[in-house]
């Protein structure tokens, strides 16, 4: 639409130079594409909270939290390009539990891709970026009178230039975002990029020298972790040891190899156990403020301590408890924040947990189910059947929850 749009302005320009007539395409453009906005307006109004306009307002905000609440230097050169992941949980809204976006979008992004740079590579980095982005818009305008390429190629980059203040983009529209830049900038012979000082010539040769061998080195470990089994990953982390995703990948592929031979062979799984608990450790300790890490970790400990050994629950408390504090508003972190104190008898913490998830997801069928497990525990065994009938109604034909409440029938004193 923006390409159309941008021949049919030039066209007009060439045979009358009113402005009204240039302007005409974009303001009937705006109308159409406002008559299609303004059919969201009545259910954002009704249901701000559940609305896509309450879950950017969100991002927006705890991107700009991530923001504030760091160092000068930081503020500088940004906290990396994964900043928006393990600090947007800490302002995570509720909503997100009840809507269908938070799989769609994912908390890795924010959809502003100026705040989500910002939070990424800082304010240097962002105002550079806005600095060169000038300049290729700049050059892509004044080629914009050539050919229809050219017009092209500059109202997709005005368009894409515009909707990032609305949304993060993809790497494929990015990919297409700087061809097309470069189509344009290849477009015009008549200049060449020089550099004029030649005392700069030697540290820039240097620096991309030293761009191109680190990024091969991490291109290098990526084609490793994406191949299947437990040696390629081996080897993605002897390449690049200071990646986490990769040792949290392996615990993931250890740990299920654990709870796969745990009833077999207990020994086995020990030493799997013991496997995904390091490479968790491991991941834990490059990155200790990423949600995913404490969570993986945890659950491998969680694993550990409910099928091979109760003594490997004991740092659990700590990790379900940073857990909940990074991200509050998740109920599946108080659900495992309830497990582990289940697991460990603490059935009163294990409670309050469960509740303030029911409280977070009102219609999960798990949550009922956990209650309903510290309600037997407790000796409550009318509740607990109460509990379990709900989670089944929650989620019909769930086998595991019916057993549960056959168990708790027979418990019940025969009349």
């Amino acid at each position: 639409a923006m390409i159309i749009t941008g021949i049919i302005i030039f066209e007009i320009r060439k045979k009358t130079k009113n402005i009204l007539m240039i302007l005409l395409p974009v303001i009937i453009g705006l109308l159409v594409f406002g008559l299609i906005f303004a059919k969201s307006i009545p259910s954002t109004i009704s249901d701000y909270q559940k609305s896509s306009l309450s879950l950017r307002m969100a991002e927006w905000q705890g991107s700009f939290n991530a923001v504030l609440n760091r160092n000068v230097f930081r503020h500088l050169i940004g906290g990396g390009p994964e900043t928006v992941y393990f600090t947007f949980f800490k302002y995570r809204p509720v909503a997100y539990n009840l809507s269908s976006e938070e799989q769609g979008v994912g908390p890795a992004q924010v959809r502003n891709y100026y705040l989500h740079l910002l939070s990424g590579i800082g304010l240097l980095g962002l105002l550079i970026y806005l600095y060169l982005l000038s300049l290729i818009l700049k050059k892509a305008y004044l080629n914009a009178g050539n050919n229809y390429l050219d017009r092209g190629i500059f109202f997709s980059l005005s368009g894409i230039t515009l909707l990032s203040i609305f949304y993060y983009q993809t790497d494929n529209v990015l990919l297409i975002f700087w061809t097309l830049t470069g189509l344009v900038l290849a477009n015009n012979r008549k200049e060449e990029i020089m550099i004029k000082s030649r005392i700069m010539f030697l540290p820039l040769l240097i620096l991309g020298i030293v761009i191109v061998l680190s990024g091969n080195r991490m291109l290098y470990a990526d084609i490793f972790a994406t191949e299947s089994g437990v040696e390629n990953i081996k080897t993605a982390i002897k390449i690049n040891p200071f990646f986490d995703v990769y040792s949290r990948n392996l615990s993931k592929i250890y740990m299920n190899k654990m709870v796969a031979v745990k009833d077999s062979d207990k020994i086995q799984a020990e030493g799997f156990y013991l496997l995904s608990q390091k490479e968790g450790i491991r991941a834990y300790n490059i990155n200790p403020v990423d949600i995913r890490n404490i969570r993986q970790l945890l659950l491998i400990q969680y694993y550990g301590g409910a099928y091979l050994n109760k003594k490997y629950h004991d740092n659990n408390i700590v990790l379900a408890e940073k857990l909940t504090e990074l991200s509050p508003t998740d109920p599946n972190n108080w659900d495992l924040r309830g497990l582990v104190y289940l697991d460990l008898g603490r059935l009163s913490d294990a409670k309050k947990s469960f509740e303030y998830e029911k409280v977070l997801v009102p219609g999960k069928p798990g949550v009922y189910l956990h209650l309903g497990e510290v309600a037997k525990q407790t000796g409550r065994l009318e509740d607990a059947i109460g509990l379990y009938k709900i989670a089944i109604k929650l989620a019909p034909g769930w086998d595991f929850a019916e057993k549960e409440l056959e168990k708790a029938l027979k418990l019940l004193p025969q009349k």
